[in-house]
């Protein structure tokens, strides 16, 4: 049976043409360099290399070989790496689920380092809307979500706060603050509002979208419900409300439509992962703490 650490060294042989220099390298004696050249020759049925005094010139056959046997050193370290991760724990799905505008910005830097740094796990993301994300990771379809306070202050969920979304207001893009590079509410105090009910905290009382309007002199009786992201646009479009919304979502891309930040800097929607206190997952408790809190 050919042996690994026979290959090692004739690749290192075809690297360096000098049994010296190869043997230093690979801390063993010229002796045993050439003694292991020629079993491997032995065992192939094939010469590799030719000497001399002065210099080691690969033969054809060597040539041609050694590029076989660069593939099989590296599928041999996968292999191990492989083993190692099995050996670990470290290896197979991990499921998150969230909306694709907290994807690119916030958290693909945080699923790049994790996926180099176990390899052998494959991190897959469940894009569903917002409201959507906590639902998924109590019904088992995805190990981790990202998600709201009302979710992360949950007794029987682990929460870490990620990031904070900052909040615009989304108006016809012919509003007059369309132009502005700020807004404030008191200015929008006579607008009708799009409120977007997310979670299921409508079936309680306000919602934190309303609350924070009517804090601010909106009239109750103006507010439009949805609980359909989608048709937020078209509503706007078609009545001239103005709806607040996180502002990594823009103008919903939509052309007839713009997006103005809100100039109060305590206007931040924060944003959690979470993870089901019961789930003891190696996988998913690396995820959670490699995660960086805010």
């Amino acid at each position: 049976m050919i042996r690994m650490d026979y290959i090692q060294e004739f690749v290192k042989l075809a690297d360096r043409l000098s049994f010296s220099r190869a043997s230093e390298d690979l801390f063993i004696t010229q002796p045993s360099l050439s003694r292991h050249i020629s079993l491997l020759e032995s065992e192939l049925g094939v010469k590799l290399v030719n000497r001399s005094t002065r210099s080691v010139e690969l033969t054809r056959a060597g040539s041609e070989l050694c590029k076989d046997f660069i593939r099989l050193l590296e599928d041999y370290q996968s292999v191990q790496e492989h083993a190692k991760a099995l050996a670990s724990g470290y290896y197979g799905r991990l499921s998150i689920s969230m909306t694709p505008n907290w994807l690119t910005e916030h958290l693909e830097p945080l699923i790049l380092e994790f996926s180099q740094r176990y390899p052998d796990i494959k991190v897959e993301v469940n894009v569903c809307p917002a409201a959507k994300t906590a639902e998924m990771l109590w019904e088992g379809r995805s190990d981790l979500a990202i998600g709201f306070e009302s979710e992360a202050k949950k007794s029987d969920i682990v929460s870490k706060k990620l990031f904070e979304e900052r909040l615009c207001v989304v108006m016809p893009a012919d509003h007059p603050l369309a132009g502005k590079d700020s807004v404030s509410l008191r200015e929008l105090a006579g607008e009708e509002f799009v409120v977007l009910e997310l979670d299921e905290t409508r079936a309680k009382g306000r919602t934190a979208g309303e609350n924070l309007l009517i804090r601010n002199g909106v009239d109750p009786s103006k507010l439009i419900r949805s609980s359909d992201l989608a048709t937020v646009g078209l509503t706007i479009q078609q009545t001239g409300a103005l709806c607040i919304l996180m502002e990594s979502l823009g103008n919903l891309g939509r052309s007839y439509l713009t997006a103005v930040p809100l100039s109060d800097p305590d206007y931040r929607l924060p944003l959690y992962l979470l993870k089901k206190k019961s789930n003891e997952d190696r996988m998913v408790n690396a995820f959670f703490d490699m995660a960086p809190t805010c």
